[in-house]
């Protein structure tokens, strides 16, 4: 199947913005992408909030976003429990009304991490859910505008 031919569905969510995985290494991840796929690497930004760094790793057609946790104890992390300090983190959407798509999901079972909306680096409003009775990585709402 052609990238073309893929059909175009109707979500209440948003469209796909990235994937967050939480790397190892940044820097060897990075380079990795870089060298490999000819990919566009962001400046790392350093959430020391949060215990971690991150990048955005550019691959054209879809885009990453890498975290490395600077100890153990980083939120990034204590999200997989006992497992390895790598995954998937969350997945995140950009939505058009934040209000409606967090409702929409609450309604099928989601919840929010917190009552309170965040702001990305950019001042855009966004929120991470939680699957519940469900495995699976976080879901971060962020608003388009």
């Amino acid at each position: 199947m052609q990238d073309d031919e893929f059909p175009r569905l109707e979500t209440a969510v948003g469209a796909l913005d990235y994937v967050a995985m939480v790397v190892d290494d940044l820097e060897a991840e990075t380079n990795r992408y870089r060298d490999l796929f000819s990919a566009r690497i962001s400046e790392t930004e350093n959430h020391a909030q949060y215990g971690c760094s991150s990048a955005f790793v550019d691959l054209g057609y879809s885009r990453l976003r890498l975290f490395q946790a600077h100890g153990s104890e980083s939120p990034v992390t204590t999200l997989f429990g006992p497992h390895s300090l790598a995954g998937i983190h969350h997945v995140c959407y950009r939505v058009d009304e934040i209000d409606t798509a967090r409702s929409e999901l609450q309604r099928k079972g989601y919840r929010p991490l917190s009552d309170d909306y965040k702001r990305s680096p950019q001042g855009k409003r966004l929120i991470f859910l939680r699957p519940t009775n469900m495995p699976g990585p976080l879901v971060r709402l962020e608003e388009r505008e």
